[in-house]
């Protein structure tokens, strides 16, 4: 994974809508779960499954989520 991304774009040049999967970003499955985990253990929150409901996530919608999880942890509920 740090193959891929070390030649990934510069974060702030990403779109939201971008998708994280092969289409986009270009993670497989694999990849996206250690992206999610990475995710869920820099910012401290649990990703709730729903954020795959409507097949893979763009950037936009997991850094919603985990905007979403870091909220509910700052009001003093479970983030999940």
């Amino acid at each position: 994974m740090a193959d891929r991304l070390a030649d990934a774009p510069r974060p702030d040049r990403l779109p939201d809508d971008l998708s994280l999967g092969p289409a986009g970003a270009g993670f497989d499955s694999v990849a996206l779960v250690e992206v999610v985990l990475a995710c869920e253990e820099r910012f401290a929150v649990k990703i709730p499954p729903e954020v795959f409901e409507a097949g893979v996530p763009t950037i936009g919608t997991l850094a919603e989520a985990v905007e979403r999880a870091r909220q509910a942890g700052d009001a003093g509920n479970p983030a999940v």
